[in-house]
């Protein structure tokens, strides 16, 4: 018979908090916000290989790990991702407060021409180019870093026109008399635009081109510029059919910019029944000629309504 004695197998510490425990935890807490403040729900958190998601207040609570190394990624649609790394201790309890930056998006963009008749002394055409952008960054434009064409090796910042909680829009009018090249020569070249904001986050795009200058200004019959004009009646115009497809667009105005009409038609109508009654005062007609890249030529006529 052999008789074991005098040794027998250490019992495993089984306490959660016991240091000497391999399998002991800590606790981590996060709260992620936006840069405004405001809590991110439902983001995405993967902690080594678990995933989990934040409640309506951005945040998680008393998430308990074994003590070790600890891999986080944060992911939400529309932001920029997080990821962090640490060594967690038995009973520690991690506190991180994130904030996440949302990636700026361009939603569209447009570069076109107008070609505009220019009533005086000498009658004139005046063309210009216009290009423009519309970015989401619900950010705001302050986290806006930059927003710039490129063409020619030239780098032309576009102008700020609004924010609408975080629908942006930047705008550059270019007229004949440009310093940097010639309006006519961006015919047919790429035009590239790019925006980034303060956190480096980037969009761009990179196949803008300028197709062409519609320059098919419609001459009006009825009414002729200065004209009184009593309604009903007709409204003509005379104008040449361009090789590419193109479309009319009628407006007109009050003497307070409200638009009274505002309808597209066939390039091959050349008159607009009015049948019904305007009351006195002044009016702007606007008829353009647009084609379907949005060039387009155009002439304006004022008349009244006694």
């Amino acid at each position: 018979m052999i008789i074991f004695s005098g040794c027998y197998i250490d019992v495993m510490h089984d306490a959660k908090l016991d240091p000497d425990n391999p399998f002991s935890i800590g606790f981590i807490n996060i709260t992620i916000e936006n840069v405004n403040g405001d809590p991110i729900n439902h983001a995405e958190i993967i902690i080594n290989n678990d995933t989990i998601f934040t409640d309506s207040s951005g945040t998680i609570e008393e998430y308990e790990i074994i003590n070790d190394t600890v891999f986080i990624t944060i992911n939400k649609d529309g932001y920029r991702s997080f990821h962090s790394d640490t060594i967690i201790s038995t009973g520690v309890y991690l506190n991180f407060s994130i904030s996440l930056n949302r990636i700026p998006v361009i939603q569209n963009a447009f570069l076109n021409s107008s070609v505009e008749f220019i009533r005086g002394i000498v009658d004139t055409l005046d063309y210009s180019v216009n290009i423009g952008l519309f970015i989401t960054e619900y950010d705001g434009n302050n986290d806006l870093d930059s927003c710039y064409m490129s063409i020619f090796g030239e780098m032309v910042l576009l102008d700020f026109k609004y924010d609408s909680n975080g629908s942006i829009f930047y705008e550059k009018l270019f007229d004949e008399n440009y310093e940097l090249f010639s309006i006519f020569d961006i015919q047919g070249e790429q035009v590239s635009l790019k925006i980034a904001d303060k956190s480096g986050e980037r969009d761009s795009i990179d196949n803008l081109f300028l197709i062409r200058f519609v320059e098919y200004i419609p001459i009006v019959t009825n009414p002729t510029d200065g004209m009184e004009f009593f309604t009903p009646d007709t409204i003509r115009w005379e104008c040449g059919i361009p090789p590419y497809n193109t479309f009319t667009l009628l407006r007109i105005f009050d003497s307070e910019g409200n638009c009274f009409i505002n309808e597209i038609l066939d390039i091959n109508t050349n008159s607009f029944i009015i049948d019904s009654l305007f009351r006195s005062g002044e009016y702007e007609m606007i008829i353009n000629i647009i084609d379907n890249y949005g060039n387009y030529a155009g002439r304006n006529v004022f008349f009244t309504v006694p």
